[in-house]
Order: structure tokens, then C-alpha cells, then sequence
């Protein structure tokens, strides 16, 4: 009756407080200041908490995966928007090394390194230059870019960009991808993972399939502070899972964790005979496996959890054996970067470590945005964890902090750029100064403040009617962006070594 649902309520009402008064127990907690109000889009004009709508109430629907859906995708690679404003026409052709007469001692060496260079007609157009004031922060990706350029043997540069909704179809990272593929090399798709936590996730340069996998992500808390693997998702299954992966490359690494109890798994390319993996030991620890394919090229990939035992995996990387560029996107839907502290430190070093990134980029902030008391101090110090954190496992990477685009907001009827963003971006800088990483802002390439509503009147329009999540149009002009910062950055670079 009433009163039993009325103590019911109570009870849980007082199990829920104990997460709030207790620390340890904060990966439990159903919500925290600055997550989005549930349903609260659907509570009309008056809202305690301003949104930055998601994906999934903001009126727009997300390209599917694989299907070309605007010029730039189905040009290929380096393709641009030609009626986007903001956008330089592409150069795919590749860097060419210059080849130099050998010595005798050069021969024993192998191949000589000859000398690169990047025209300037390839970053002709760049509204936004990667800042970098101690001249270093860029180096070790400059470097492993340069050795891909000169095509060392096997000289794979690999980045990962780590960021929330804005990439979650993979629209900013796959054009940058293909651009540095086309003229470095296609080191192949990167990392893919074992299933979408999200259904607006999108996964580009692949045809990937999963079911049967039981999601929890890193901003879920919903395994408290735990193991999510290198791109924050765990899928877990007790009845025969599968996931299949449809791409260029010659490789598939899988990430996975061995524990108690631990059932198996069968991975397996085309239609080779599939290796079979025990994933069962006690103390539990994180595992990796790899298959290859018999020749270069498209394949397809298998993984199966089989129905004898709980299997836990993390996700693959698809690559080819280079010289080439692999370009990661992680997409953490509705994030804020403080989720990621939802990782056992010890974990993410080791998933760090053993994935090798040459280059950190990391690109939150506009979730943020919801908190309209955001304490700026916490953010900054919180962020500065997160950086410190991730970076462990290969301090020796660059990293670069990547901020929000713009924001539009309504004040008297007239769009403008939502102060609060502004100050969160002036924390961003101040990060990337002090830790030691490049800075690049995405407002400012937009075109600074306001932008958000001159790219909403754009033809084609490159932001949704949100003011903040950009169109798959928008994407590929932000990504062209990008890739034309990065190579500024490396042309100098260049010609910096040469003095």
C-alpha cells in the first residue's frame, strides 16, 4: 500500500545520501553539480540548469557510419567542402623526401633520411595556429611525423583524441585522419571499441558491428573508480558476444582483461581458423592479443566472447605496419574531463603504455558549460589531474589541449558566445602552458566570438540548431582546420631544425 511505497522510498532515499556523505563511495553517486537534468530539455523555456543539448534532444540526426553524407566523404581522402567557407582547397599529395647521394657509412645504415618539407600552400587558409610558447611541447610528434615522412621502416606516428559529443561520429578525427593518410601513409583505422556505450557513437574508416556486450563506460561511474580500458568503454558478456570489424589493415590487437572466473574468447580474420584465448587468472590483470592477416588490405576481423564464463574486453586497434599515421577518436558522449578520474590510475598507465600514442589530444570543456556555478579553481585543478594521469603511462608524448568550439547563447534576443565558455577556455591555456602541452582553440578557427551563428546562416550549414554540436558539413571543415594547424606547426618545425 501507500505507506510501504512511502518507506520504500525513504530507505532509498537514505542508501542514496550515504554516497554523498561517504567519499569512498562517490562512484556511486546517481548524480553530481553539473551533470544534465534528466528530461530536463522537455521542461519548457524556464530551466534551473541552461543546457547544452546532446545528440539525442537537439533536433538533428547523426550521419550513419560509412555512408557518405555530404561532398567531403565522399571525395576521399583530403576531400574538402567546396561551397564551406573557412576552407583552403586540399593538398594529398604526399611529403617527399629529398634523396641525398650516400656514403659508405650511410649505406651500412640503410636508407638515408632525406630531407622533408611541407609547401605552405598545404596549411594555405589556417584561421588557428597551435600555440606553443616553449617551442617543445610539439617535439616528440614532429619528430616520430618526420621519420614516418621519410618512410623509416615500420615508422607508425599514432594519436589519440580524446573528447565528448563533438566526436562522437568520428567527423572531426576522420578528416583529419585521411588527410594525414593520404599524404604520411595509411597506418590504418587505430582504435575501434569492443561496443558503442552510446547509439549516437559513430565509427568511421571501418565497418564495425556488435552485439550481445553489456556496456559501461568511464563517466558512467557505474563500476565506480575501475578498469574502462583505453577508450573508456567495457563490454562484458556471459553469453557469447561478438563484435566484427571491416577494414583496411593488416592487424588486429585486442585489449582484454584476464580475472577470476574468466571465460574465453575466439578472434579470428576472414576466414583463417580462429585462435582460441582463455582470459581466466587470478590476480586479475590487463592482457592484449594480436592476430595478422595473410596480405595487405581490406579484412574482416572477428571477436567472440564464447558462452563458458564471464569475458571482459576493452576494444582493438586495426593498423597496417607502416610508414603511416593512425589517428584515434575517442568519444565520450556527455562527458566532462573530471570523468575520467573514473579510472584506477594504475590501469590507464598501462593502457596508455601499452598503446604508444605520439600525441595527447584532448578536447573538453563544453559539458562543463552546464554547471552555470562551475567553480573555475576546482575545474582547473581537476583537469590538471586528469592531464597528469593520462600522460603517465608515456610522458614522453606531446600533448595538446583542444578546446570547445563556440557556444551560442540567447541574451535579448541576440546569439553570443556563452561567457562561461570563454572562461573556461582562459583554463585551458593556462594548463597547456604550465603542463607543458600545445594549445590550440577551436573558437578562435570558428572565427571567435559569435561565430556560432554565422556558421548556423553558412550554406551548407556547418552547426546544428543547438549552437554548439556542429553538422557533418561543420566537422569537416573543423577537421580541415585542424590538419592545416598541425602542419603549420610541423613546417615550422622543420625549418626550425634545419638553422
Amino acid at each position: 500500500g501507500p505507506m510501504r511505497l512511502l518507506l520504500v522510498g525513504a530507505v532509498s532515499l537514505t542508501l542514496l545520501s550515504v554516497t554523498y556523505a561517504t567519499p569512498r563511495l562517490e562512484g556511486h553517486r546517481p548524480w553530481e553539480p553539473g551533470d544534465r537534468v534528466p528530461f530536463a530539455q522537455w521542461a519548457g523555456k524556464e530551466q534551473t540548469v541552461p543546457r547544452v543539448p546532446s545528440p539525442s534532444f537537439s533536433g538533428y540526426k547523426l550521419p550513419s557510419s560509412g555512408v557518405a553524407k555530404n561532398k567531403a566523404e565522399k571525395a576521399g581522402p583530403g576531400g574538402d567542402v567546396a561551397q564551406a567557407p573557412l576552407l583552403a582547397s586540399a593538398d594529398p599529395s604526399p611529403a617527399q623526401p629529398n634523396s641525398p647521394q650516400r656514403d659508405e657509412a650511410a649505406r651500412k645504415k640503410g636508407p638515408a633520411k632525406g630531407a622533408v618539407t611541407i609547401s605552405p600552400e598545404v596549411f594555405n587558409g589556417v584561421i588557428a595556429e597551435i600555440e606553443d610558447p616553449s617551442g617543445k611541447a610539439m617535439d616528440h610528434f614532429y619528430r616520430t611525423l618526420l621519420a614516418t615522412a621519410q618512410k623509416e621502416p615500420g615508422a607508425l606516428t599514432r594519436v589519440t583524441h580524446w573528447g565528448a559529443s563533438t566526436l562522437a561520429t568520428d567527423g572531426i578525427t576522420s578528416a583529419v585522419r585521411r588527410k594525414f593518410q593520404a599524404r604520411f601513409g595509411d597506418g590504418g583505422k587505430g582504435w575501434v571499441p569492443i561496443t558503442k556505450a552510446w547509439k549516437f557513437i559513430q565509427q568511421k574508416d571501418v565497418t564495425f558491428r556488435s552485439r550481445g556486450f553489456k556496456p559501461y563506460h568511464v563517466a558512467s561511474r557505474r563500476l565506480g573508480i575501475s578498469n574502462y580500458g583505453y577508450g573508456g568503454v567495457v563490454g562484458r558478456s556471459l553469453e557469447g558476444a561478438k563484435a566484427t570489424y571491416k577494414a583496411n589493415a593488416a592487424r588486429m590487437e585486442v585489449y582484454y582483461r584476464k580475472m577470476k572466473g574468466g571465460g574465453k574468447i575466439s578472434i579470428s580474420v576472414d576466414k583463417q581458423k580462429p585462435v582460441l584465448i582463455p582470459t581466466r587468472a587470478r590476480p586479475a590483470e590487463d592482457a592484449w592479443a594480436v592476430i595478422t592477416a595473410q596480405s595487405p588490405g581490406r579484412h574482416k576481423y572477428t571477436v567472440r566472447a564464447l558462452p563458458n564464463g564471464m569475458v571482459q574486453l576493452y576494444g582493438v586497434t586495426l593498423e597496417n605496419p607502416g610508414p603511416g599515421v593512425v589517428y584515434d577518436c575517442v568519444g565520450l558522449v556527455g562527458t566532462v574531463s573530471s570523468r575520467l578520474l573514473h579510472y584506477k590510475p594504475k590501469h590507464i598507465k598501462e593502457q596508455v603504455a601499452h598503446r604508444q600514442p605520439d600525441l595527447f589530444v584532448f578536447m573538453f570543456g563544453g559539458n562543463e558549460l552546464v554547471n552555470r556555478k562551475l567553480n573555475l579553481d576546482r575545474y582547473y585543478k581537476s583537469y590538471r589531474k586528469v592531464l597528469r594521469m593520462m600522460r603517465a603511462g608515456r610522458p614522453e608524448a606531446s600533448c595538446l589541449i583542444m578546446t570547445p568550439g563556440d557556444h551560442g547563447k540567447n541574451v535579448d534576443g541576440k546569439m553570443v558566445t556563452d561567457p562561461l565558455l570563454l572562461e573556461v577556455i582562459k583554463r585551458q591555456r593556462k594548463l597547456a602552458m604550465e603542463e607543458g602541452c600545445g594549445f590550440y582553440s577551436t573558437l578562435k578557427a570558428m572565427g571567435g566570438e559569435g561565430s556560432a551563428s554565422q556558421w548556423y546562416r553558412a550554406v551548407p550549414r556547418l552547426i546544428s540548431g543547438d549552437f554548439a554540436h556542429l553538422t557533418s558539413n561543420g566537422e569537416q571543415v573543423m577537421g580541415a582546420q585542424l590538419y592545416k594547424a598541425y602542419m603549420k606547426g610541423f613546417h615550422h618545425w622543420l625549418a626550425r631544425r634545419k638553422k
